[in-house]
């Protein structure tokens, strides 16, 4: 049903309407869904009245039987479940403080997750609510922490390969020169789409890959501009 605007004779037949007729009704005669009746009603505080509610007609009509009035709690009475806070029968099955699930995880499990990227790593619990990468952990448990300015990569780039034989630190500057000369970078800046910051063409860039040779030129043009830019500085220094 279209969704249609109030107006002020709607709201006038509504509130002459509302207080003595089965919504049902209303919405069948105003041509607007039941939804749309109730929220009327709440914005204009209109409220059925006790000769309504009282009576049969207050009910829906099911297989002609009526539902509704009967189904009300009568003036005074008390639910079944009044006085019982905190003490129902449905809480027997609750935890009791410091009680833990069956399926809560111990320490020293072991998880993959994935990170931004998609790329999946070894995670460790090494005490509730700590975790840590499995490969951080294995090697700084041998060799201490990981000095500053430098980060632990894999030797084989298999994140799930986490032996301690795979494993090496490397300054972040020379991470970012080695990455800069894998053929994946490389046919990945050689894709840039033009104007697009970050974006670049993947089906473009597996074109590239196909071709080591341009590949390898543009590592060239890569490091011999670096070197230019590199003895620009020393000049001016």
């Amino acid at each position: 049903m279209p969704r249609k605007l109030w107006t002020k004779q709607d709201d006038s037949l509504l509130k002459k309407l509302y207080p003595d007729s089965r919504s049902f009704d209303i919405a069948k005669r105003m041509q607007r869904s039941l939804h749309s009746i109730y929220g009327r009603a709440n914005i204009l505080k209109l409220k059925k009245s006790k000769s309504f509610l009282d009576s049969p007609l207050s009910g829906w009509l099911i297989k002609g039987n009526t539902v509704g009035s009967k189904t009300h709690f009568k003036s005074g009475h008390k639910p079944w479940n009044t006085g019982t806070k905190g003490v129902m029968k449905a809480n027997r099955g609750c935890f009791k403080r410091g009680n833990k699930p069956h399926n809560t995880k111990r320490d020293g499990i072991i998880t993959i997750r994935k990170d931004s990227s998609g790329r999946k790593y070894k995670w460790i619990r090494i005490s509730e609510s700590k975790w840590e990468m499995l490969h951080v952990y294995r090697w700084e448990n041998k060799n201490g922490p990981t000095p500053k300015g430098y980060i632990l990569i894999f030797d084989d780039g298999d994140t799930m390969n986490v032996t301690l034989k795979n494993i090496r630190t490397i300054s972040r500057q020379n991470h970012a020169d080695e990455t800069r000369q894998k053929p994946g970078f490389i046919a990945k800046t050689m894709a840039h789409v033009k104007g697009a910051k970050g974006k670049y063409d993947k089906e473009l860039q597996k074109e590239y890959l196909k071709h080591p040779e341009l590949i390898n030129a543009k590592r060239e043009l890569i490091n011999l501009n670096k070197q230019i830019n590199h003895a620009q500085e020393n000049r001016k220094a």
